[in-house]
């Protein structure tokens, strides 16, 4: 049973991400909390279609989970620092909202309480999108 619902849990996930990819409505995105790896570039970023992205200051941004990342990148600190002693810095530096931004994978750094006066400001931003598309008869959809 474990099998049959990943397998489907990732048929959707395809799907998703197809439709997201498809869209040519304005496409805005506020990332709140943890983003991080396939998901993040695949439904979230600036990667991934984005018109508008923006992120709260407590949001932690990164193509790794901090603990992989920290393994990856910091494996000759970790024999001197515990493991979530770096995982945090990781997240305060590389993977803070502020570094997502200077990198152009955010556009903005939002006040929580601000968000709904950025997303008006973004739609009316967007109101006017216009894509064009070549005729197709269908779409390859991921199944």
């Amino acid at each position: 049973a474990a099998k049959a619902e990943l397998a489907g849990s990732l048929r959707e996930a395809a799907k998703l991400a197809h439709v997201y990819a498809e869209a040519t409505t304005a496409k805005i995105s506020v990332i709140l909390g943890n983003a991080y790896g396939p998901a993040y570039i695949a439904l979230a970023g600036k990667n991934a279609g984005a018109d508008l992205a923006y992120a709260w200051p407590s949001a932690a941004i990164s193509p790794l989970a901090p603990d992989a990342a920290v393994t990856i990148l910091w494996a000759d600190r970790l024999a001197d620092t515990p493991r979530a002693q770096l995982t945090e810095e990781y997240k305060a530096t590389l993977a803070s909202p502020l570094e997502a931004c200077k990198a152009g994978v955010v556009d903005d750094v939002i006040d929580p309480a601000a968000t709904r006066d950025v997303l008006i400001s973004a739609i009316d931003l967007l109101s006017s999108k216009r894509m064009p598309t070549l005729p197709k008869k269908h779409s390859n959809m991921p199944l």
